[in-house]
């Protein structure tokens, strides 16, 4: 008998494996569109948009017959040409009411995997504490999947003050001039940064970098689909893996609605294939593995549809909002960019702060520029646009951006909300005591960089939801509150096992990602 596993981004993917190593039959149900990304060659980033019609074509795509509204981009935007993210037409018709929160969703092979920005950071027994899980078996799972997902194997003092494990398998990404002016500036004053329990150090990147033919070759690629695939993706790792097992099936064309259940078993999965609404009498466990949007969507719509009363359990949305400041080293101006470069940060910063009754590890990333689309940037200055772009394209070499996010805890105003017509509301308001957070976080970064002879021009607060790092929307716990155990088990659905971040109860500023994968595997491993 197959176990259904429903969802095939990082955590879907790596639940899917796990329960295949344990000898498993596994179906996996997936929306599973493709984006059939041409990256056109492997010229690095600069000689590549030297030919103009073949860098529009494959950065903007052929159908765009001009660059899009610079008003309207973000900096680091995914590409109008990568269509693995759902546009707002489809956002609409997922979600009826938005109330301000910036939502990123993908029906794709891999999901948001496909375009993510490879950061990873292990939980530790400050964020799993007060999960009450087997924290041994956790950090087993965190091994394995750490090495699934090739993240960089570094020790330095961020392991060491943070009690953060020396997971991974790969070469970190070698440092360009700015990074080790940074760290230089960093190291003079060390004795005032450890004192204010500060540290820097090299990003932890699921990123190949061993000299394998799929490692990185700094094409300088990354935002628009990196031509050797060394970024993870589970599309080209875990779920290629997955399909050389004789007991693998994945279906694709599913999108799940709801489960009917009898005898507080799911006997029935309701889904869309092609939009036409469809049902499967299932046997089986079920591994619900969508993403805490996604996943909360179909548990409220499953309680809706056995009249089961979602408001007696515990429900929620959180999400580490990201603020950027942008900075300026006097004595980088007039440097040789490095052209070939990941465009992702290569260096991470760590500290803490309280919030919420608890000292909160602050995860911070620090990225000097090299090739981008800087048009979002330039907008934010505030100066005229045209003054703006001759100061910034003066100042290129010397500038950086410091982004920090925000913890989170659950809050009885902030959920996904079904209402009687079966529309679908998402409500998020920012407590007093997140934005006093960030401000204090802001003010210490800026003396920081000040004292690294930095100086702060620009701080870019984003909407909530932007940095897409999503939880907590059907949170676990012990107590009659919770729908969900500490096993992942649904307690009144005896064949469910919710395994992604929605279960989550509280979440870090750390990059979810990997530790979502880790507590799906970790799932497997409890109920097998």
């Amino acid at each position: 008998m197959s176990i259904i596993v429903i969802g095939s981004g990082i955590t879907g993917s790596n639940v899917a494996l796990s329960l295949l190593e344990k000898g498993e039959q596994v179906e996996l149900w997936d929306f599973g569109k493709k984006e059939n990304l041409d990256t056109v060659n492997n010229e690095n980033f600069r000689d590549f948009k030297k030919n103009l019609n073949e860098s529009v074509e494959s950065l903007i795509g052929k159908e765009n017959k001009q660059f899009p509204n610079p008003s309207t981009q973000k900096l680091f935007e995914i590409p109008p040409l990568r269509n693995f993210l759902l546009n707002n037409i489809e956002i609409d018709n997922e979600i009826n009411e938005l109330n301000n929160f910036d939502i990123y969703q993908s029906f794709n092979e891999g999901g948001i995997a496909n375009g993510w920005g490879a950061n990873c950071i292990p939980y530790n027994e400050d964020e799993i504490g007060d999960w009450n899980i087997d924290t041994s078996k956790f950090y087993s799972s965190q091994k394995k999947i750490f090495n699934e997902l090739n993240v960089s194997q570094i020790n330095d003092k961020i392991n060491e003050k943070f009690s953060i494990s020396n997971f991974g398998n790969e070469n970190p990404i070698n440092l360009d001039e700015k990074d080790n002016y940074f760290l230089k500036n960093f190291t003079n004053n060390y004795n005032f940064f450890s004192k204010e329990n500060f540290e820097v150090g090299k990003a932890r990147l699921a990123i190949k970098n061993s000299n394998t033919n799929d490692s990185c070759r700094l094409t300088s690629r990354c935002l628009w689909g990196c031509p050797q695939n060394a970024i993870y993706n589970p599309l080209y790792s875990t779920l290629k893996k997955c399909k050389t097992y004789k007991d693998f099936k994945y279906l694709e064309n599913r999108k799940v609605s709801y489960f009917n259940l009898k005898d507080s078993k799911i006997n029935e999965i309701v889904y869309f294939e092609k939009n036409i609404e469809k049902k499967n009498k299932i046997n089986s466990k079920v591994f619900l593995c969508a993403g805490a949007i996604q996943s909360g969507i179909i548990f409220n719509k499953t309680c809706k549809k056995n009249n089961l009363k979602i408001n007696n359990f515990k429900t929620g949305l959180m999400d580490t909002k990201q603020t950027k400041i942008v900075y300026f080293f006097p004595k980088m101006l007039d440097k040789k960019i490095n052209y070939k470069s990941i465009q992702f940060n290569r260096l991470v910063g760590a500290m803490k702060e309280r919030y919420d009754d608890k000292n909160e590890y602050i995860h911070l990333e620090f990225l000097h520029l090299n090739s981008l689309f800087y048009q979002p940037l330039i907008n934010n200055l505030p100066l005229p646009l045209r003054l703006s772009k001759n100061i910034f394209y003066s100042m290129y070499s010397a500038l950086g951006i410091c982004t920090y996010f925000l913890p989170d805890s659950l809050d009885e105003k902030n959920k996904i909300k079904l209402n009687n017509d079966e529309t679908i509301e998402i409500n998020y308001t920012e407590s007093n005591e997140k934005l006093l957070l960030d401000k204090k976080i802001e003010k210490r970064i800026k003396k920081y960089l000040l004292k690294m002879s930095a100086i702060p021009i620009k701080t870019i607060r984003y909407k909530s939801g932007s940095a897409i790092h999503y939880a907590g929307t059907i949170p676990m716990g012990n107590n009659d509150k919770f729908a969900v155990n500490t096993n992942g088990q649904v307690k009144f659905i005896n064949n469910l096992i919710i395994a992604d971040a929605s279960i989550i109860p509280r979440l870090s500023s750390k990059p979810i990602s990997i530790n979502a994968a880790t507590l799906g595997d970790y799932f497997v491993q409890k109920n097998t």
